[in-house]
């Protein structure tokens, strides 16, 4: 999967492509990246290609504006990386320092200049009004990643980021289903369905506990299977069973969607 297969899938209108290269200064100067994150762009950003523009003109969605958010634009932009790996503490970061940079909400898709399949991803990031300064946003929670490698839920999650897939209201609601569309492409392996939750903020929250859980469980079990005494290996054992039970529980949580 490359981006320029997703971009395919999003079915834009040639009024909205864009089709320009960002310089890398932009990262460098917007965002107020540290001296760290400076040397981490100058590093492994291989490229910043700016693919489309969503505005009411081009798209033919409303914007949205309410007291804390300003939703007038969504941009598509494409990250090619170098020598950097999908799940890594420093591609994560990157993530956030490209969200951060750009004043409008973003479908960023991202691939390596070593056309690794297995680098292939986008993320989304909501925006919100600064309470600190106004005129500005500031990122709203966490960066959410996808990575787009193999897997047998691609073929219902790709559909669902066209334009076209259904009427939306604002610009908003288009990038809360994207949002839900790749929340369900994350949960699909753990439920074993794909499918689109209208609450995905709550979705995320039980897909973070379950993979906090699933660490805590491996954690557990590597310590068990070192430990000597059979009083402390009982111990632990029971407290992967817990684990086990909380996280099934979860599991069920997550298949009980409305509707």
């Amino acid at each position: 999967m490359k981006p320029a297969e997703i971009l395919d899938h999003l079915r834009l209108p040639d009024t909205a492509l864009a089709d320009q290269r960002i310089p890398k200064r932009l990262l460098l100067e917007h965002g107020t990246p540290t001296a760290a994150d400076k040397r981490l762009i100058e590093a492994h950003v291989a490229g910043l290609h700016w693919n489309a523009v969503l505005r009411p003109d081009t798209v033919a969605i409303p914007a949205h504006s309410d007291a804390a958010h300003e939703y007038s634009e969504v941009h598509v932009l494409t990250l090619t990386t170098r020598d950097l790996t999908w799940p890594s503490a420093k591609a994560a970061r990157l993530r956030e320092l490209v969200h951060r940079a750009i004043p409008y909400p973003l479908l960023l898709l991202e691939a390596a200049l070593e056309d690794s399949a297995e680098q292939t991803g986008l993320s989304l990031a909501h925006k919100r009004r600064s309470q600190a300064t106004a005129g500005e946003v500031v990122l709203e929670g966490e960066v959410l990643p996808v990575p787009l490698s193999a897997s047998p839920y691609l073929s219902a999650c790709l559909p669902q980021l066209a334009l076209d897939v259904r009427a939306f209201a604002h610009l908003r609601d288009l990038y809360r289903h994207w949002e839900s569309a790749a929340v369900a492409l994350l949960v699909a392996p753990v439920t074993g369905q794909y499918h689109l939750d209208p609450d995905p903020t709550t979705l995320r929250a039980r897909l973070h506990d379950h993979d906090r859980l699933t660490r805590e469980m491996g954690t557990l079990r590597s310590a068990a299977t070192r430990e000597k005494a059979l009083s402390r290996r009982a111990e632990l054992n029971l407290k992967i069973q817990a684990l086990t039970r909380e996280r099934a529980q979860l599991e069920e949580q997550m298949l009980d969607w409305p509707g």
